[in-house]
């Protein structure tokens, strides 16, 4: 039967009760406090589906189970959040939720997240969200932000980002990739953070490593542009130091820039890409160290880029013929290898860690006595005539 009673602590029932006169079967109930309840009873409890109103404004709707949340709910605050999970004995105390680890919540941003949640149905341990404009945010949780190691996802994984996060702030240094375009870099934050846009603010600085063996070294802007003072090491040699802007490079810092010379000279004639090319180098004889000291163009104020030293304990034999490396001074790697053609009396410079004799286009310098030349010329005066005839500034000089 069906009856409407008040109680004496003022709560009221409207529904089905059993001959004890207990609330059992279809009802609603208001309670004192402002919460209420509609769906099913058994023995004056809440027993089978219905939905519970919090006086402030939250709806839980599911499987009451004795009294208890215990089965899917599906809940949703003032605000429009939706939060759904599976409840094992679960009940609200003090306006705390319990008995829900997992959930699934979409807020009315369009922001969703899937993991634990804490006791406030907020996004604590392990867990993943998934922003408004489909970023991914995979990692540890603590009372709703982000706190630990995160791994972030682009939209089709256009880039992966793995870092710290502190709320909104990436911490420390992050790898970040772009798998469709084998681009790899590292980038150190300090109270950093990512927009809406995936724009990235509050790197110090960053490596930015391409698929083509370019190397990036240096400030970049939130849209990873070449962006302040950096360093590229380009695969084919070049490397080019100094500020940029919007990914290009506006002052060059000389003492670091470096550029390979391409121009192939034969029997004292400037070959047919001499047109292109421009000389950047001078090249010091220091008697006194046994040594030649190379510097970008005419800037012998600052520190050489290479070092040939004759006397250096980097000399090593290939059969009867000594070689030794020409060093970077910046980064200790080997540009250079100086052979010793004893059949000519003279010195084949040659690129990289190559030390096999022949006439071949990566010989870049044949030094012969007081004078220096590219490839087989050996006639330094017509070297630095026809540059200059073809309008260049900067010449090659041996001293």
């Amino acid at each position: 039967m069906k009856v409407k009673q008040h109680y004496a602590n003022g709560d009221f029932y409207d529904g089905e009760v059993n001959d004890k006169g207990e609330a059992e079967g279809y009802g609603e109930c208001t309670y004192s406090d402002g919460s209420s309840y509609s769906g099913e009873f058994r023995n004056n409890t809440w027993h089978g589906h219905g939905t519970f109103y919090t006086s402030n404004g939250w709806r839980f709707e599911g499987r009451f189970k004795d009294g208890y949340f215990d089965d899917f709910f599906r809940i949703v605050s003032p605000e429009k959040t939706v939060i759904m999970g599976m409840f094992r004995q679960g009940y609200l105390s003090n306006g705390e939720v319990y008995g829900m680890q997992k959930a699934s919540i979409h807020y009315p941003d369009g922001v969703s997240y899937e993991g634990e949640v804490n006791s406030s149905l907020q996004e604590h341990g392990s867990g993943k969200i998934t922003t408004a404009n489909d970023f991914v945010i995979e990692g540890r949780f603590a009372n709703g932000v982000t706190c630990g190691m995160v791994t972030i996802h682009e939209p089709e994984d256009a880039a992966i980002l793995r870092g710290k996060m502190d709320g909104k702030h990436l911490l420390g240094t992050w790898n970040i990739e772009w798998p469709k375009d084998g681009i790899h870099m590292t980038a150190d934050f300090e109270n950093g953070y990512m927009d809406s846009n995936g724009d990235l603010f509050g790197i110090k600085t960053a490596t930015i490593t391409y698929k083509n063996g370019d190397v990036y070294t240096g400030r970049v802007d939130p849209q990873l542009r070449f962006s302040g003072y950096g360093t590229l090491r380009k695969a084919d040699g070049v490397i080019d130091a100094g500020i940029w802007e919007n990914g290009m490079l506006k002052t060059k810092d000389l003492s670091k820039s470096r550029s390979y010379i391409d121009t192939l000279y034969s029997g004292g004639k400037i070959g047919s890409q001499s047109k292109t090319a421009t000389v950047l180098w001078t090249i010091l004889k220091k008697p006194s160290y046994h040594c030649l000291l190379i510097y970008r163009g005419d800037d012998t104020t600052n520190t050489p880029l290479y070092r040939i030293d004759t006397d250096e304990t980097g000399k090593v034999f290939a059969g009867s013929q000594p070689y030794t490396f020409i060093r970077d001074y910046e980064s200790g790697d080997i540009a250079y290898t100086v052979v010793r053609d004893g059949a000519y009396n003279v010195l084949h410079v040659r690129t990289g860690n190559n030390p096999f004799m022949g006439f071949s286009a990566d010989v870049r310098y044949t030094i012969k006595g007081e004078l220096i030349a590219i490839g087989e010329d050996n006639l330094m005066n017509h070297i630095t005539h026809r540059i200059r005839d073809l309008g260049y500034k900067k010449t090659v000089e041996y001293y």
